[in-house]
């Protein structure tokens, strides 16, 4: 990593995990970091180091928000081309600081500044042979031609019926047909309204709820359905509430929980019952379960820090949290754990041999493993494994011990590379065919 502060965090389409720092944009690959930072020598570098909000359109290219300038970014060629406030264009962006880039449902990018408000962002159409040289405008909507007057944009979501959330210091929704706003203000002392004049975070759960997290204003949870508002606060007495009422992100993840990321209070899971996550009823008040996860100085495998940045869930469901100055934490959200399966001595029906050459899945679902002492497959309902070998005398058991490739044909036979030919089995008869070069 080129820095320990991680502003913000996305997976692409691709696979890869990109994060954003104060020190620059790092991709990491499952094995390695390429960071990419500006330079004065080159104009295809980014237009910034410190790297606030990345976002992936339709094209499959990224846009990533720094605090000096938009940056597109064409990830084939590693070259960026910047889009920067020019005084007097009102088609350029509005402001250099991006704090958001959000892609709606429609494909259309949204842009959210830290001094110039919200931009649309549209594509004009033209006739360019080469993706880098399309024209792009910006439409603002904090020019007050839309009501809506906000000048620093800090978090974008979506509803259920594709209309528009945005923090700032309210919470406003867009409802983008129309291009109208609807402001949910702080009233001071009045418990179901929004709780602070500085909303920091927004999300939307999968019951259609809009979280909204605001600095030092505790959470707050908005139906959308009837405009009702429901706060929750850290109370000290009570483990099992929010640990901080300094929020500083929030995310809400496919199973249902929200997460939220304070800050200096570490990271809260919030859990609904579990029938909501197959259902359309939505929780009360009370239902909602809690969890802490801080910092320990002891603990290896706690949370490596309590000031949250950013909340990401990949494609496996594993949750990343960037923290202020102190890395990246990465959380298994699934129950399960690595289970392993090895040759015991004592045991006939274990794995043959521990040194696995080949895996395959068949259109059964049984595992097939190829070792240096034969071929196994797994029962699952068993929870056994049945090994296959060369027989020296038999003809239709397997050429050679050492497997090395294992696939299925559309016929349902699995055929088996080894060291000494190849193999065909037929799951019908149990049967192996040999094949050899003979020469």
């Amino acid at each position: 990593m080129s820095q320990s502060s991680i502003v913000t965090i996305y997976q692409d389409d691709e696979g890869f995990m990109w994060f954003g720092t104060y020190g620059g944009l790092n991709r990491f690959d499952g094995y390695n970091f390429k960071v990419f930072q500006p330079s004065s020598d080159n104009p295809n570098t980014i237009s910034d180091n410190h790297v606030r909000t990345i976002c992936q359109d339709t094209s499959g290219i990224l846009w990533v928000g720094t605090t000096n300038g938009l940056n597109r970014f064409f990830t084939h060629t590693n070259e960026f081309v910047h889009f920067k406030n020019i005084p007097g264009d009102t088609n350029s962006i509005a402001a250099n600081a991006v704090y958001k880039v959000f892609k709606d449902r429609d494909g259309d990018i949204w842009v959210g500044t830290w001094g110039g408000g919200l931009d649309k962002m549209e594509c004009i159409e033209d006739n360019y042979s080469d993706e880098k040289d399309a024209g792009y405008r910006f439409v603002h909507y904090s020019s007050g031609t839309h009501n809506f007057n906000e000048k620093y944009i800090s978090d974008i979501t979506e509803g259920t019926d594709g209309s528009l959330y945005i923090a700032s210091s309210f919470l406003y929704r867009l409802d983008k047909k129309t291009e109208k706003f609807t402001v949910y203000r702080n009233e001071p002392g009045k418990p179901d309204c929004i709780s602070s004049r500085n909303i920091s975070s927004v999300c939307t759960d999968k019951t259609g709820y809009i979280w909204a997290g605001a600095w030092e204003g505790g959470l707050n949870r908005l139906d959308p359905e009837t405009g009702t508002i429901t706060q929750f606060y850290h109370d000290p007495g009570n483990k099992k509430s929010l640990s901080h009422n300094i929020i500083m992100r929030l995310y809400c993840d496919s199973e249902g929980n929200i997460w939220v990321g304070t800050w200096g209070g570490g990271l809260n899971r919030i859990t609904p019952p579990s029938p909501v996550n197959n259902s359309k009823i939505k929780p009360a008040f009370n239902d909602y379960i809690f969890s802490r996860y801080q910092h320990n100085e002891t603990d290896q495998y706690s949370l490596s820090g309590n000031s949250i940045y950013s909340i990401f869930e990949d494609l496996t469901g594993s949750i990343w949290i960037g923290t202020d100055w102190s890395g990246i934490s990465k959380f298994d959200n699934s129950t399960s754990k690595f289970r392993h399966f090895y040759k015991k001595d004592d045991t006939p029906n274990s794995l043959i041999n521990n040194v696995i050459h080949a895996l395959f899945i068949d259109k059964q679902g049984k595992l097939w493993v190829g070792t240096q002492e034969g071929l196994n497959v797994y029962n699952k309902q068993k929870d056994i494994f049945k090994a296959f070998q060369q027989e020296p005398y038999n003809s239709s058991s397997l050429s050679f011990n050492q497997v090395r490739s294992i696939i299925e044909d559309r016929e349902g036979n699995i055929w088996i590379g080894t060291m000494k030919g190849l193999n065909k089995y037929n799951p019908r008869t149990g049967l192996f065919k040999r094949y050899y070069d003979y020469r």
